[in-house]
C-alpha cells in the first residue's frame, strides 16, 4: 500500500510539474511587465517635467527679448535726449547723455548674455526631451506594454519651442 501511494504521489508530481513551471513563467513575465510599465511611466513623467521646464525657459526668453527691444528703443539718441530733458543736474548734458547710454548698453549686454545662456540651456533641454521620447518609444515597443496613444509617439510633431519636426515628441 505504501508503495502504491508513493507511486501515485510521484505520478501527481510528474504531471503537475509542467503546470507549476508555466505558472512560474507567467508570474515572472507579469513581474517583468510591471517593471517595464513603471519604467515607461517614469520616462513619460521625466519628459513631461522637461517640457514644463522648456516652457518656463521659453517664457523667460520672451520676457528678455521684450526687454531687449525696450532697451534698443531707449538707446535711440532722441529717446536718450528725451529722458534727460526733464533732468536737472550740475553735470553737463553730454556727460549725462554718455552715462545713460553706457548704463543702457551695459544692461543690453547683460540681457544678451542671459539670452545666450538660455539658448544653450534650451538646446540641452530639447536634446533631453528627444532622448526621453526615444526611450518612451523604445519601451512602448516591448511586448506586453500597451501601444502608444497620445504620448511619446514617433513623429507626432515638434517639441514645444519649435524643435525640429523629425524628432519624436510627446505632447502633453
Amino acid at each position: 500500500m505504501k508503495r502504491l501511494s508513493n507511486f501515485y504521489l510521484l505520478l501527481i508530481v510528474a504531471l503537475l510539474t509542467p503546470m507549476f513551471e508555466a505558472v512560474a513563467q507567467t508570474s515572472t513575465r507579469a513581474a517583468s511587465d510591471l517593471v517595464e510599465m513603471e519604467m515607461l511611466m517614469r520616462v513619460e513623467q521625466r519628459a513631461e517635467a522637461l517640457r514644463a521646464r522648456l516652457l518656463d525657459l521659453q517664457m523667460k526668453e520672451i520676457e528678455l527679448q521684450d526687454g531687449l527691444e525696450d532697451l534698443d528703443y531707449q538707446l535711440r539718441p532722441e529717446n536718450i535726449q528725451g529722458a534727460l530733458a526733464r533732468v536737472g543736474s550740475v553735470r553737463s548734458m553730454a556727460e549725462l547723455h554718455n552715462d545713460l547710454r553706457t548704463r543702457l548698453e551695459s544692461e543690453k549686454g547683460r540681457v544678451n548674455k542671459q539670452l545666450e545662456l538660455l539658448g544653450s540651456t534650451r538646446a540641452r533641454l530639447e536634446a533631453a526631451i528627444r532622448d526621453a521620447d526615444q526611450e518612451c518609444v523604445r519601451l512602448r515597443k516591448q511586448p506586453g506594454l500597451p501601444p502608444a496613444t497620445d504620448a511619446c509617439q514617433e513623429g507626432s510633431g515638434p517639441a514645444p519651442g519649435g524643435g525640429d519636426s523629425s524628432s519624436p515628441a510627446c505632447p502633453r
